[in-house]
């Protein structure tokens, strides 16, 4: 049980992570080209290119590892 417990813990963190980096990518993206956007300049996005960022998974990756070791760690003390 606490495996499964560790798998939708590490789950959810997953998905929370994913969100959390995305808003931060484009944050700090349409602050990067925010002078583009005060002269009447178009922003094009393409939320593709931070799937395929090595940066986007290792984000992904650490955030459901620490989610599933949050929780086994929990359970042997």
């Amino acid at each position: 049980m606490i495996y499964i417990k560790a798998l939708l813990v590490g789950t959810l963190t997953l998905l929370l992570s994913i969100v959390v980096y995305v808003v931060i990518a484009i944050w700090i993206t349409s602050r990067k080209y925010a002078a583009l956007r005060t002269s009447g300049g178009l922003i094009g996005f393409d939320l593709r290119s931070l799937v395929y960022s090595p940066l986007f998974w290792l984000v992904a990756i650490a955030g459901f590892v620490l989610g599933a070791i949050w929780i086994l760690r929990g359970a042997t003390t």
